[in-house]
């Protein structure tokens, strides 16, 4: 082999090993870019899990905050409903709801006669003849008693938010005050007492009245 075959043949040789060595160098590099900006199956999915998580949570959360709502809500209406019935003259109690109130009036009107005048005497006669209607005129113009009874429940409600020492003394006074041997045998009395007509007709007739 002469001198210039020699050197040309070193030539390619070196042209060979560097252009592996680029190749070898091209493809570390473009693994490891590729790894490093493809996510794997593994962490795919476990970020999709992480978000359906944190969707149900929330959405856990939310249904939670709105029956929370939903049971204020309805403690509140009732809590209305009763001190609407306390302030009553009679309790509303005896219907279950409108429609029975309506069905309840509806019957009267039917059962009554035609003419205006003859129901305002049959209502007016009735009026003056039923007990329960004398009891409820009592109601309605309240007595110094009642009033006293009104301030004494005020007052235990305030005493009863203190809840210290005092308050209890108070308390076990006012108690005793309002609970002697007089009271208890009128509560009884009271509640031996038969009426003539039921309160729900009663009722029924007041309603009616009032149209008149």
């Amino acid at each position: 082999m002469s001198e210039t075959e020699r050197i040309k043949y070193c030539k390619e040789m070196k042209k060979l090993k560097r252009k592996e060595q680029k190749n070898k160098s091209y493809n570390k590099y473009k693994e490891k870019y590729n790894t490093s900006r493809i996510r794997s199956p593994k962490s795919e999915v476990s970020k999709s899990a992480l978000y359906k998580r944190n969707q149900r949570q929330k959405m856990k959360e939310q249904k939670e905050k709105q029956n929370q709502y939903k049971r204020r809500s309805r403690d509140k209406t009732q809590n209305v409903r009763q001190q609407n019935n306390q302030n009553d003259d009679i309790p509303n109690a005896i219907f279950k709801n409108k429609m029975a109130k309506y069905r309840a009036l509806k019957r009267l009107k039917d059962a009554l006669p035609a003419s205006p005048s003859k129901k305002q005497a049959i209502l007016k006669h009735y009026m003056c003849v039923s007990p329960t209607a004398k009891q409820s005129l009592k109601r309605q113009s309240p007595s110094l008693s009642e009033k006293v009874l009104e301030n004494m429940k005020g007052f235990i409600h305030e005493t009863k938010q203190k809840r210290n020492y005092d308050a209890r003394n108070a308390m076990h006074v006012i108690s005793a005050s309002v609970s002697g041997e007089k009271i208890q045998k009128e509560k009884k009395a009271k509640q031996r007492v038969s009426w003539d007509c039921t309160r729900g007709d009663f009722l029924a007739v007041k309603e009616f009245a009032l149209l008149f």
